[in-house]
């Protein structure tokens, strides 16, 4: 089988956006751009290692210098690299950022759990994943379960909303794909595989990983 990495970024509570802002060289312009048009000083900040965490492991698996990092966007938003045979996918919520990268299209969500809304299963879950919902002893888990299962597709596929989000079922499976998922004390992961995928067992990272390694680029 073919293995996925994941990465786990968690944001210090102690940093400030002011404290990092010279690391935004280290982004694209069009990043930089996204990030400075954020309104709160907590969504830059993850906005910042987000992208940071992209880049990082680019540079450690293709050893592609950080200049040379090229990505081009498809129709729905979606991020690639200019190279065919390297995927991966972004999230980040809260306090974290999750990665995913692979051979195959992958896709990965993370969330900030809380109670589930019932009123957005009913609107956007299939039927299996509502019954699966109502006879869980523990709904608010598998809400987000199937919240950032459903998010995961659409990244993999980079469809998007575009599809509606009650048109395919996370609960009784995708073909040719699978769902693998995590559990952050506070959050929800989820990922979308192709069939062929292991995934090996996250990695945890901080900020200042992230800042040590990209200081020489400044």
């Amino acid at each position: 089988m073919i293995n996925t990495e994941i990465l786990i970024l968690q944001i210090n509570h102690q940093l400030t956006f002011s404290d990092c802002e010279k690391f935004l060289s280290c982004l694209s312009e069009f990043r930089q751009q996204k990030i400075q048009k954020l309104y709160f000083e907590k969504d830059k900040l993850l906005s910042l290692f987000a992208g940071l965490l992209v880049r990082y492991q680019i540079i450690q698996k293709l050893h592609i210098p950080n200049q040379k990092i090229q990505f081009y966007y498809g129709t729905h938003g979606k991020p690639h690299l200019l190279n065919d045979h390297y995927h991966f996918s972004l999230s980040h919520s809260g306090q974290y950022a999750a990665f995913a990268d692979s051979s195959f299209p992958i896709g990965i969500d993370i969330e900030q759990t809380r109670k589930a809304d019932f009123r957005i299963a009913e609107a956007y879950f299939s039927s299996q994943e509502l019954q699966f919902l109502q006879n869980s002893p523990d709904p608010d888990s598998a809400f987000f379960m199937i919240w950032t299962a459903k998010e995961a597709y659409l990244k993999m596929t980079g469809e998007g909303l575009t599809v509606p989000l009650n048109s395919f079922c996370t609960v009784s499976g995708i073909p040719d794909h699978h769902f693998l998922h995590l559990q952050i004390p506070g959050y929800a992961v989820s990922l979308c595989l192709h069939q062929t995928l292991k995934a090996g067992i996250p990695v945890f990272l901080d900020c200042v990983t992230l800042m040590q390694f990209f200081k020489n680029s400044l």
